[in-house]
């Protein structure tokens, strides 16, 4: 896994630093525990095998299909995963061949072809490109991380033929939409969306304001099949059979045979083949009455997972996965110690104890890939988990039973007893932090590397505890100052893609939002600024395009961002926006003191300290007294645009912008300009 980890985030000298750095760590640690020649030679080899994996694999076959990039081609492939779209649309994965003969895995969005899993589908003539890199979803890593290098665009001539192939996995997959359907028919769009995600890990059905609330109160991996799920179904599943007196090996088949059934239901997440895995490990053990180790389990279930495909190390699920099962399996017995934890009160402070150990190990992972992470995970995965498992229960013997028995609405109550709780503590600022700015993740990556030093060298329990105590409080005071440092700088952030664009500027703990251009998509945006920096509120929100439909798109996006004041362009009231404001045709200016906000057609000025910056539709003429002017919008081949003291959101390409929009502006001594 290491030497996975190193290949795959380090490249260039770097990695000659990096790798010389973790060898020192090891000679170190290997003199402590005194380890011998043999026991380095084996490290090395397999730090050397999954460095010859990674590497063996991009250029054999990553390197030989994103050459594709931009060309124009056709391909046939099996189609391997389906998602349908509202509008007759569909999204495809099909594994195949080139109209040359590469052998890839692409994706395909386009008109619904009626395609079943193990379908061909043949498209005439597309054109190929890498997986869409934006702000807001990082397409290409999360399709990298299954396999997934190129997308079909500008398809024509695309057929699909009916292969009758894969029958089990066709009729289990809509088994489980039969089922999602029943959740959402008896408990509610809401409750059967949320019973549906900790069943089958389907999200789709949950709002972003439920998921946010979820995942602010510490219990959002309840959405994700993964260990917790795995294990619980396989001991309730075993403890039952057991009870029944069945042949232990029977038994371990029927478990084998139940986990790789709701797997495939869950359409094989990364995180649910992990869990599995290891369950095999655990229960076998007892089969061939050999002793099962937690840690080992963890690391032969990484091992058979990465060497069918090495880039599974770039999937949150699987990294979260890994850090979540080694927090509650390795590190908290190694910080509870040998002492017994007998009785209620026992227990529950050894789950409190695996509570802690568990956040500790995801918190660097949920910074990096989330906008915000819990910090009262613990207390609630130990008050509410439990009944969160008790509804999954209930869910799954619904599913196993063909729904004969009446058993959802008790589901239901516990699950809006969850959502109820969940969206109070998510309100409350202090529960969660955000992962505002670049030095944030520096700064817990040094505390993180800080306390595996301390293991490391020492390899003693309290030393252990003490460096995570203290690693917790640097960074607890470190976030804190930096996040002073950071609102008390005038920033104007413009975020959006394309034409489609929306700038959000704060200062001192005031935040206003300016919607530029009219798009839906822009609230979203705004949604994650806003969240990834921290904010609670909005003190105003300028509409000028599109009024009518972006307040009702900024309304559910800033549920948990609430703007005290709206102004929207025109004369007509906005429907259900009784605490709007129409200012008509005439040009919006905010003095708060600090610095001046003005909008008029498009176009957004912000001065502050005799600076000024201009945010404005390609076209328009830069102004003299503008320190900086950005341009937002498309390029016709025939537009002459001033460029002196002036930027693009993006660079031009063939007369039009690319799709790299999101700058933030901060004012200072001089403009800087950071690319989002």
């Amino acid at each position: 896994m290491s030497g996975l980890f190193f290949a795959s985030f380090f490249t260039g000298p770097m990695i000659l630093a990096v790798v010389a750095a973790a060898v020192l760590v090891l000679v170190i640690f290997g003199k402590r525990r005194g380890f011998k020649t043999a026991d380095y030679a084996v490290i090395a080899a397999a730090f050397t095998a999954a460095f010859a994996v990674f590497n063996v694999y991009t250029l054999m076959y990553h390197d030989k299909v994103v050459v594709y990039d931009g060309k124009t081609g056709s391909f046939t492939g099996e189609v391997t995963d389906i998602s349908v779209h509202d509008g007759g649309n569909a999204s495809y994965i099909l594994k195949g061949r080139t109209g040359d003969g590469q052998k890839a895995r692409i994706t395909y969005y386009g008109s619904d072809l009626g395609a079943e899993y193990g379908d061909t589908v043949t498209i005439g003539q597309c054109r190929f490109s890498l997986p869409d890199k934006d702000w807001l979803f990082d397409a290409e890593t999360y399709y990298k991380a299954q396999g997934v290098f190129l997308s079909a665009g500008n398809i024509k001539d695309a057929v699909c033929t009916h292969r009758g192939r894969r029958p089990l996995k066709n009729a289990l997959i809509s088994y489980r939409e039969h089922m999602i359907k029943r959740f959402n028919a008896v408990l509610g769009t809401e409750c059967g969306g949320f019973l549906a995600g900790m069943v089958f890990g389907e999200k789709q059905g949950l709002d972003n304001n439920t998921k946010t609330a979820l995942y602010r109160s510490g219990i959002g991996h309840i959405l994700a099949v993964s260990g917790l799920h795995v294990s619980i179904i396989a001991a309730l599943l075993m403890t039952l059979l057991r009870r029944l007196r069945v042949n232990r090996f029977a038994a371990f088949g029927i478990m084998d045979a139940v986990l790789v059934l709701l797997v495939v239901m869950a359409n094989t997440p990364v995180s649910a083949v992990r869990a599995a895995i290891m369950m095999n490990f655990m229960y076998s053990a007892s089969l061939f009455r050999r002793q099962n180790d937690p840690l080992n389990s963890l690391a032969a279930a990484s091992l058979l997972i990465c060497l069918f495909r090495p880039y599974s190390i770039y999937s949150a699920g699987f990294m979260l996965s890994l850090s979540g099962t080694f927090g509650i399996a390795v590190f908290a017995p190694f910080a509870a110690g040998k002492r017994k934890y007998s009785g209620v009160w026992g227990k529950l402070r050894y789950a409190l104890i695996a509570g802690i150990c568990t956040a500790v190990s995801v918190f660097p992972l949920t910074m990096l890939y989330f906008d915000e992470t819990s910090l009262i995970s613990p207390l609630t995965n130990l008050l509410l988990v439990p009944l969160c498992t008790i509804a999954m229960v209930i869910g799954v013997v619904y599913l196993l039973t063909g729904g004969l028995l009446p058993i959802l609405p008790s589901a239901g109550g516990l699950i809006s007893i969850v959502l109820h709780i969940s969206g109070k503590l998510s309100r409350i600022g202090i529960f969660h932090a955000s992962r505002s700015g670049e030095l944030v993740p520096v700064l817990l990556l040094t505390a993180g590397t800080c306390v595996v030093l301390i293991y490391f060298y020492t390899g003693r329990r309290r030393a252990v505890i003490a460096a995570t105590a203290v690693s917790a409080a640097v960074f607890a005071f470190g976030y804190m100052g930096i996040g002073l440092v950071q609102r008390s700088r005038l920033t104007v952030a413009v975020l959006g893609k394309g034409y489609n664009t929306a700038a959000v500027v704060t200062c001192k703990g005031r935040t206003d939002v300016i919607d530029l251009s009219g798009h839906y998509r822009e609230a979203a945006y705004v949604r994650k600024y806003l969240s990834i920096n921290g904010a609670d509120h909005v003190d105003s929100l300028i509409l000028g395009e599109n009024v009518q439909s972006q307040y009702a798109a900024y309304k559910g996006q800033l549920e948990f961002f609430p703007a005290e004041k709206c102004m929207v362009s025109g004369e007509v009231p906005v429907a259900g926006g009784e605490d709007c404001v129409n200012f008509g045709n005439d040009a919006v200016r905010i003095d708060n003191g600090t610095y001046i906000i003005t909008y008029a057609d498009g176009c957004l000025t912000v001065e502050s300290g005799g600076k000024r910056v201009d945010v404005v539709p390609v076209g328009k003429d830069t102004d003299a007294n503008s320190e900086l002017t950005v341009f937002y919008g498309n390029v016709g081949k025939k537009t002459n645009v001033t460029v002196s003291r002036s930027m693009y959101l993006d660079e031009v390409s063939d007369g039009v912008l690319c799709s790299m929009n999101n700058t933030e502006i901060v004012f200072g001594e001089t403009i800087k300009i950071r690319r989002l």
